[in-house]
């Protein structure tokens, strides 16, 4: 079998409906098969007709995560090609093919990247291919540069705002949203890392991929809609801001040593503060300060703020075990 479509879902049967509705209607030349895993949503989502229309569904008990539910659709995959596709998005005529096209002529390729197209139909710049963050990145947004200096060259270069979006050309993290993966390399580098938890999985993944020597590819020819990435709903609830941040240390500290971690907790450390500070003494600067959270009631941002920043001090010196157990491979 040439490719293997991967969906994860949660919560999301109506989008994954019109999802599948898409491969429907512009399906690839080649023999496929289309994978759901549902990570035991609550919205109604009807497995059983569900399975009618995909053929292949795996249906949790519990929610696994993106993660976690990628990987279980990995293990039962029997595609050349593993594509992980979200649940909110629909494939345009051409698509699917062009990625498979795009990987039969790379073979150097472990990962190739569609192009993410808003419902407006412009390209999702900023989102769907990024570079590889560094301690650089978390200096930049952690102590808030682009609010001193909008625009600055760090930033454009980390969104890849840098970037032709018409151009075939290898990149360092697309966005895991519409994502070709090749079976020989996620047998070589293995699946995503569960320890992560809904953030930096996808950024673990291609930063594997590249030190394995493999290629990432973005494939402008390719074109998915995707409902995701754009505006308020990339923002998180408060409540989640302290997983996010434990995951960037994680992330720092599995590729970059304990100096790493040590080096990103700091600035979180300090990035909170500032941030704590300004609501306090300018609580109308809520907006400015928050980029993250759905929520622009200062005193919930500073709770949220304080929040990150006892935890990554509680983590200080006493490394969580599976920040331990991280390793690069």
């Amino acid at each position: 079998m040439k490719l293997s479509i991967c969906i994860v879902n949660y919560n999301s049967g109506k989008l994954l409906k019109q999802c599948l509705a898409s491969i429907k209607r512009f399906p690839p030349n080649s023999d496929y098969e289309i994978i759901v895993v549902d990570n035991n949503s609550t919205d109604g989502f009807q497995s059983d007709t569900l399975a009618l229309e995909c053929g292949n569904i795996i249906q949790n008990d519990w929610n696994a995560g993106f993660a976690g539910g990628n990987n279980q659709a990995f293990q039962v995959a029997k595609g050349e090609y593993l594509l992980l596709l979200n649940p909110d998005t629909e494939v345009y005529e051409g698509a699917l093919d062009a990625l498979v096209a795009c990987a039969d002529a790379r073979p150097g390729a472990g990962l190739i990247s569609a192009r993410l197209i808003n419902t407006d139909g412009t390209t999702q710049v900023g989102f769907n291919i990024r570079r590889l963050p560094g301690l650089l990145t978390a200096f930049n947004q952690l102590l808030m540069v682009d609010e001193i200096w909008p625009g600055n060259p760090m930033t454009r270069r980390y969104m890849g705002l840098d970037l032709d979006y018409d151009k075939l050309q290898e990149v360092e993290q697309p966005a895991a949203s519409a994502l070709l993966y090749r079976r020989t390399t996620w047998e070589k580098v293995g699946g995503f890392d569960i320890q992560f938890s809904n953030w930096y999985n996808d950024m673990d993944l291609c930063k594997r991929v590249r030190d394995g020597g493999w290629e990432i590819i973005y494939c402008p020819t390719s074109h998915v809609m995707h409902y995701g990435g754009m505006g308020s709903s990339s923002r998180l609830l408060a409540s989640a801001l302290v997983e996010m941040y434990r995951s960037q240390r994680l992330y720092y500290f599995k590729h970059f040593g304990p100096w790493g971690y040590k080096v990103d907790s700091a600035l979180i450390v300090v990035g909170m503060f500032i941030r704590w500070m300004v609501l306090a003494i300018l609580p109308g600067r809520a907006s400015s300060v928050n980029t993250r959270i759905n929520h622009d009631c200062p005193d919930a941002l500073r709770q949220a703020f304080k929040g990150v920043l006892c935890d990554t001090l509680n983590t200080w010196t006493n490394l969580p075990a599976h920040f331990r157990s991280a390793s690069k491979t």
